[in-house]
């Protein structure tokens, strides 16, 4: 796998073999995606941090392309900023006076992610990538999906497991 990480790494230009210092930065980057590959295989939620710049994005994209060069596999990710939207846009909506459900971003993703549409016998990576700065109230709203019940609880009542 780490072949295939540094593979993806020198297509995209993030090498310079010349400089020693570079060289170190570039072992590290290769072993923080394997990081990252490692805690997915644990953890059915992982967060990456880091200020702007700092490569998370470079880390993510380079996971899904060796995942596909290693395995032969599919990895979607559907990239949400849960904070350009309001709370109802992001989960959905129940009119209190028809009693009508609307379903937001994240609830029509998570049906999304549920349907089987890959081909028999095929795997596939799916991702849901909140992008975004870190805010205890998307947080806590996900705490039961974060958790091992894997539930995404919506106001209706409805519960989708991932």
């Amino acid at each position: 796998m780490k072949d295939k990480i540094a593979h993806v790494l020198e297509q995209g230009k993030y090498k310079h073999v010349d400089d020693e210092v570079l060289w170190e930065v570039f072992n590290n980057q290769v072993n923080k995606v394997v990081q990252l590959y490692e805690t997915m295989l644990t953890w059915h939620t992982t967060m990456i941090v880091g200020p702007t710049g700092a490569g998370k994005s470079v880390i993510i994209n380079t996971l899904k392309e060796a995942i596909w060069l290693e395995f032969n596999e599919i990895v979607r990710i559907w990239i949400i900023n849960p904070k350009s939207i309001t709370i109802n846009e992001l989960y959905g909506i129940l009119d209190p006076e028809s009693r009508d459900w609307t379903d937001g971003l994240l609830s029509k993703t998570f049906r999304e992610c549920n349907m089987e549409d890959f081909p028999p016998g095929k795997w596939e990576w799916r991702w849901i990538l909140y992008d975004g700065d870190v805010d205890a109230v998307w947080v806590e709203n996900m705490n039961s999906v974060m958790d091992d019940n894997k539930l995404l609880t919506l106001s209706n009542g409805e519960r989708i497991r991932l």
